[in-house]
């Protein structure tokens, strides 16, 4: 019977899984060697355990109103270890900042997943209340003028070593827009206050992550 139940609990952990593949785009998973692959709602989520770091997340973006009421949830992610906690922010200077944004929640369970930490990197503010708030906006916008759902790549590039307590902070942000029908782009921008999000191509994004972000939709 208790192999019974773990074959059970393997089978429905496979599915799980393997049900994570749609928010990726084209529908196919990029893994990063060494990664954890976690499963949300609407996002996955390629974090790196042994450096406490969000790599990036992947969202199955549907075009709709977005108006589920703000209820910030911070909290640690039990599937990883170390657990970061949205304590090691306070007195940082730093934002919790999402990779998959709390407004491109169509549901409360939706806006519920997104925070995780292990969606979250330290961001600067002027730079995630400001110009990068507005790169999300224009996302939402456009894939409500497509009228189909898109996948959307939110990510973090590392360079120094250098940290905030345990975690990393990153150097720069890029997105990457993959509407059906359209020719998919990047934008890449400093994780400064002065910065600005430019527009990159996706192979400046895979030369710098070491990923492969493919260049067309399917």
């Amino acid at each position: 019977m208790i192999k019974a139940l773990l074959l059970s609990l393997l089978l429905i952990s496979s599915s799980v899984f393997a049900e994570c593949d749609h928010f990726y785009p084209n529908g196919k998973k990029i893994q990063l060697f060494g990664a954890t692959e976690l499963c949300n709602v609407f996002y996955v989520t390629q974090y790196d355990e042994a450096n406490s770091r969000a790599l990036f997340s992947s969202e199955l973006l549907s075009p709709g109103k977005h108006d589920v009421p703000r209820r910030d949830a911070f909290r640690g992610d039990a599937r990883v270890r170390p657990m970061v906690k949205p304590q090691e922010y306070y007195g940082s200077g730093y934002d919790k900042g999402h990779l998959v944004p709390a407004d491109d929640a169509n549901t409360p369970e939706e806006m519920h997943s997104t925070f995780l930490m292990t969606n979250m990197t330290p961001q600067n503010p002027k730079l995630n209340r400001g110009s990068w708030r507005q790169l999300e906006m224009k996302t939402r916008d456009t894939v409500d003028a497509s009228g189909k759902p898109a996948r959307v790549v939110t990510g973090a590039i590392y360079g120094k070593d250098e940290k905030m307590q345990s975690v990393p902070i990153p150097s720069g942000y890029y997105k990457i827009l993959y509407v059906v029908g359209q020719k998919p782009v990047a934008y890449y921008a400093n994780n400064t206050e002065k910065t600005r999000p430019r527009t990159v191509n996706i192979s400046w994004v895979n030369a710098r992550t070491g990923l492969k972000f493919p260049k067309e939709t399917e």
